[in-house]
C-alpha cells in the first residue's frame, strides 16, 4: 500500500474504534488492534480502520482525547461482556425456586435484581436467597388470601335482630361514664360480607380481657343496628344481648388494646 497517498490533508478523522478483542485491522499495515480509530481518506470517500500506531507515525489528526476514550469504551464493553457471562452462570446455578421468585412485583425484590444484574459474579447470600424465597410465599399467599376474601355489601336492614361474625378489633376506652369496650366485627351475608361497631357484650368482657379470646373469635349476639348513612356496607348496634362464642381464637394476632 502507497502510503504517501494517506496523508493528514487527505485523511480525516470520523471517530474512534473500540473492541472487546484485537479483531480489527489496521487498512495501512495489516496489524490487528483492539482499539483505534476510524479516518475517511477524503479525495475517494473510502473509509478506513486504522490503529495508533500508524496514525501517530502518519501525522494524522485526530482529538487529543480519542485514545482515552476507545480504551474507556473497550473496558466498558469488556465488563459487559464478562457481567453477561457471570449473570448466565449465575441463573444456570440458581434453583428454580429462587429464579421464580425473583420474577414478583416487591420493593425488595426488585432491589435484590438490580444487584444481581450489576455484580452477577457475586451472587446472593444464603439469607437473601432465604428472604427471597420466603418474600414470595407470602406475596403469593396474600393474593390468593385477596382472591379469596369476600366483597363487601349493604347491611340487610335496621333494627334488632341476631348475627353471627368475626371480631376484627377489639379496644377499651376511658370515658366520663367509665370504662367501655367497643369492637368492630364482620358478619358473612350470603356471598358478602358487611361490618358494624359497637359495644362489646358484657358477658364476653371478661372472657376476652383474661383469656385473650380476642379477634379473630366468632361470636353471635342480638342488637339494634343502625346502617350508617355515608356507607351502607357499615352499620353500628346498640345494646347487644345474648351473645356468645362460636368459635375462640386464643391465639389472636391484635389483642384488646387499653386507651385512657
Amino acid at each position: 500500500m502507497n502510503n504517501s497517498l494517506y496523508t493528514t490533508e487527505t485523511m480525516q478523522y470520523v471517530g474512534e474504534i473500540a473492541l472487546p478483542h484485537a479483531t480489527g485491522k489496521c487498512d495501512i499495515c495489516g496489524t490487528m488492534f483492539a482499539t483505534g480509530a476510524t479516518f475517511e481518506h477524503t479525495p475517494d470517500g473510502k473509509m478506513m480502520s486504522i490503529g495508533w500506531v500508524c496514525a501517530d507515525k502518519l501525522l494524522f489528526d485526530y482529538p487529543t482525547d480519542a485514545k482515552h476514550n476507545a480504551i474507556t469504551k473497550r473496558n466498558k464493553i469488556k465488563g459487559d461482556i464478562q457481567r453477561s457471562k457471570s449473570l448466565r452462570a449465575f441463573v444456570r446455578s440458581a434453583s428454580p425456586e429462587l429464579l421464580n421468585a425473583l420474577h414478583i412485583d416487591h420493593y425488595f425484590i426488585k432491589d435484590i435484581r438490580r444487584f444481581i444484574i450489576r455484580y452477577p459474579e457475586r451472587g446472593l447470600t444464603e439469607r437473601q436467597v432465604d428472604a427471597v424465597i420466603r418474600i414470595h410465599k407470602e406475596e403469593t399467599q396474600r393474593k390468593i388470601d385477596g382472591a379469596k376474601r369476600k366483597k363487601y355489601v349493604s347491611v340487610p336492614k335496621d333494627g334488632r335482630y341476631e348475627v353471627e361474625g368475626t371480631v376484627v378489633s377489639i379496644k377499651g376506652y376511658d370515658t366520663a361514664y367509665g370504662f367501655r369496650t367497643r369492637m368492630l366485627v364482620v358478619v358473612n351475608e350470603g356471598d358478602g360480607q358487611w361490618k358494624c361497631h359497637g359495644t362489646c357484650p358484657e358477658n364476653l368482657v371478661d372472657e376476652i380481657y383474661n383469656n385473650d379470646a380476642g379477634t379473630k373469635s366468632v361470636i353471635k349476639f342480638t342488637a339494634t343496628f343502625f346502617t350508617d348513612k355515608d356507607n351502607p356496607t357499615f352499620a353500628r348496634f346498640q345494646r347487644p344481648s345474648k351473645a356468645s362464642f362460636v368459635k375462640v381464637d386464643n391465639h389472636a394476632t391484635l389483642k384488646p388494646a387499653y386507651q385512657y
